[in-house]
């Protein structure tokens, strides 16, 4: 004879849970910022596996970040997949709607040139929406540099290098010999603050003195010095730092 423990499920799907506790029913009831973030996940997984509703798989994800909404960004596909009942097909789905949060939370349209026309910066908020969400959300301090023409037209964009969570090497002999070899006559340095905090450091400022004087020898301009976090940018060019 079957115990009740055999017989009762272990979980209640969503879809036998009364109407007004379905989070897409709620959704459309209420619109989507009445909805928790468990909720808004499991709207984005759309179904749980045997042992677990798709809001039984959301509460593992929130728990794996302990809860805080901010980390959800810093989380990759492996770190997904992690989770009994993640495979690839839910953790891509919740990377692409991560990005276009990325994307959204930029404030503005970053301009993407057209087929074989490269970017041309106008401004340095337009810079600021081009590498905000490549570097962003970014869990250590990465240094970059756009390499530009007299135009502001784009030549390359690299990677100089990455550090720890306040601190990163931008180091003069690199930076300016890729210049020198792509003929760059200006540049723009940036890197990303993982704390959130966008006011520039004493370090800060004393690396773009240093980078900007060494720019000078080479008759290279270094046009800004952008910092960029999830949730915005700061110019030092804007702020009357340069």
């Amino acid at each position: 004879m079957e115990t009740l423990m055999t017989v009762m499920p272990r979980h209640t799907p969503i879809r036998l849970r009364e109407p007004e506790d379905q989070p897409r029913e709620r959704m459309i009831r209420n619109g989507a910022s009445k909805l928790s973030t468990a909720e808004l996940l499991s709207i984005l997984l759309q179904c749980g596996v045997k042992s677990k509703s798709a809001l039984d798989l959301s509460h593992e994800i929130l728990s794996s970040i302990a809860f805080n909404n901010a980390d959800l960004s810093k989380l990759n596909i492996q770190q997904l997949e992690r989770i009994a009942g993640i495979g690839k097909a839910k953790a891509c789905t919740i990377m692409a709607a991560l990005e276009l949060g990325r994307r959204q939370a930029c404030g503005g349209r970053a301009r993407i040139p057209k087929k074989d026309k490269p970017y041309v910066f106008r401004s340095s908020r337009e810079a600021a929406l081009y590498l905000q969400p490549k570097i962003g959300h970014s869990p250590q301090e990465e240094f970059h540099v756009l390499y530009m023409a007299q135009t502001n037209q784009l030549i390359d964009h690299c990677h100089i290098s990455t550090g720890g969570i306040s601190y990163t090497l931008a180091d003069p002999f690199v930076i300016y010999s890729h210049a020198l070899h792509h003929k760059a006559c200006r540049v723009m340095l940036c890197h990303n603050h993982p704390s959130g905090l966008l006011s520039p450091s004493q370090a800060d400022l004393s690396t773009t003195r240093r980078l900007t004087e060494a720019g000078k020898l080479l008759n290279i301009e270094v046009v800004d010095h952008i910092i960029v976090s999830r949730s915005g940018y700061y110019s030092l060019a804007e702020e009357g730092l340069m």
